[in-house]
């Protein structure tokens, strides 16, 4: 079969399509240029003429992927009267999205691996770090209407809180049970709000 030609158009998406499916199914380390350009039968100098490298191509989908859950949270609490409200929000789309939980998986995958790319490795923390402003951003206006103790640590308070969403949702998932995922954030964001009530940290 002949192999599609590197300049067609919508190659760089398609690209894209298969290589976060193979991602989602197999993880980073199991899935090979070849496998990327085998989908959808392409050659590997039409994957290099769109990224210098596989890590590159999963480093683009991440972002792509950040910025798409951000827009859609920002877009769930327009409404929102209150931070309290935003919280709850944040678990109900948490739970709806899943956290993207197989890109969760495979971030965690790919940061242990070895690649210590300068230029990767400043884009890992430049997601991670808007990731977390979110979090950060959401404790300041608990702060401020006074819903959270002011003598926390709003640092600290957004990592926790950071890691708590994304925990609940990966330790759901490997558990394999049928958990009411929007009752499991709520439950989570309530004692969470109640310990922030003193200082605790």
């Amino acid at each position: 079969m002949k192999r599609k030609a590197i300049n067609e158009p919508n190659m760089r998406d398609k690209l894209i399509t298969a290589a976060r499916e193979l991602f989602s199914k197999k993880g980073f380390s199991e899935t090979s240029v070849g496998d990327i350009i085998k989908q959808i039968n392409t050659s590997k100098g039409s994957l290099y003429h769109h990224f210098e490298s596989k890590e590159h191509l999963f480093i683009y989908i991440l972002e792509e992927d950040s910025k798409s859950w951000e827009r859609g949270f920002r877009q769930q609490i327009e409404n929102c009267k209150n931070t309290k409200e935003k919280l709850y929000v944040l678990g109900n789309y948490s739970a709806q999205t899943k956290v993207n939980f197989p890109f969760l998986m495979i971030s965690e995958e790919f940061m242990a691996s070895a690649f210590t790319s300068s230029e990767i490795n400043k884009k890992i923390k430049m997601i991670s770090n808007n990731y977390y402003s979110i979090f950060q951003e959401l404790i300041e206006s608990g702060v401020k209407e006074k819903l959270i103790a002011a003598d926390n640590n709003i640092e600290y308070l957004a990592l926790i809180l950071q890691n708590m969403i994304n925990g609940i949702d990966l330790r759901a998932e490997l558990t394999g049970i049928n958990f009411d995922r929007q009752e499991l954030y709520k439950k989570g964001i309530d004692t969470f709000l109640e310990g922030t009530q003193n200082k605790i940290l």
